[in-house]
């Protein structure tokens, strides 16, 4: 399965980190780190619908998305397009991600910025922080339910915003109760397979409480999907694929946006 894969190359991948960068250090970098800018606040919408907006130069069902990728200036564009916020894919395996690119774009962007990879250490949450990240994914599928609250807690810690990510109703039932949590975003995408249906927000988003922010994830194309989530309950969407293979990705943005697909 493409998870498993994954997560086994991850935890390689983060030992290779701790020894170029011990954890002490790291701990030092988030002390000098500023304030987080507000990620859930930013998403938080009463009516319309929030954006945020993704930057990835590759996948691992698609390839490479982008050839000629320059994260600064696709978050400026998104930027000016009124994105409610960025998310940065730094998985370097399978998404030709790199951590670099997340500090960067937050050096030229004033929108709260989301680290997107697959977290399964605390070491990643510190990286995180010294690296100018607002928020984290936290990938429900990839960890136990202990280490969910643990990844969470430390998080919350450190005042960063936490979007906990979930695929099926076993995973949402695990989660939407723990403490503290202000953001779950339902993934379309199978992250076993890699399939995509959006009927998974349409069955899982009304199961989430209302004091909750609601994300819809993945597979939203075109401004028919986008409504279909939105009249299912979501508050903001999480748009990447098809923002970074669109000619035009700060009119899509605003037609994501328009008004007549506030919620009813």
């Amino acid at each position: 399965m493409i998870l498993d894969d994954i997560l086994r190359d991850k935890r390689f991948e983060v030992n290779s980190r701790k020894k170029r960068v011990p954890i002490d250090l790291l701990k030092k970098k988030c002390e000098m780190a500023p304030l987080p800018r507000p990620f859930s606040a930013a998403i938080k919408k009463n009516g319309g619908i929030a954006v945020i907006s993704e930057i990835k130069k590759a996948s691992p069902s698609k390839g490479q998305i982008v050839s000629n990728f320059d994260p600064v200036n696709i978050a400026k564009v998104y930027t000016e397009a009124g994105a409610d916020a960025l998310s940065v894919l730094t998985d370097e395996k399978y998404f030709e991600g790199k951590l670099e690119y997340l500090s960067i774009v937050k050096a030229n962007t004033k929108l709260p910025v989301l680290r997107k990879d697959f977290i399964i250490e605390s070491y990643q949450i510190y990286e995180s922080k010294a690296a100018g990240a607002d928020a984290v994914l936290i990938i429900a599928a990839a960890l136990t339910d202990k280490e969910i609250k643990e990844m969470i807690e430390l998080s919350f810690n450190m005042y960063l915003d936490v979007l906990v990510e979930v695929h099926n109703e076993k995973e949402l039932n695990a989660v939407k109760d723990i403490q503290g949590v202000k953001i779950i975003g339902i993934n379309n995408r199978d992250l076993k397979t890699f399939d995509i249906d959006i009927g998974v927000s349409e069955k899982l988003l009304s199961h989430i409480p209302n004091e909750v922010v609601k994300v819809s994830e993945s597979g939203l194309v075109t401004l028919s999907d986008v409504k279909r989530v939105r009249d299912a309950g979501a508050d903001a969407i999480l748009v990447g694929e098809s923002l970074m293979k669109s000619e035009d990705k700060g009119k899509m943005i605003k037609e994501f946006k328009i008004e007549k697909i506030k919620k009813r």
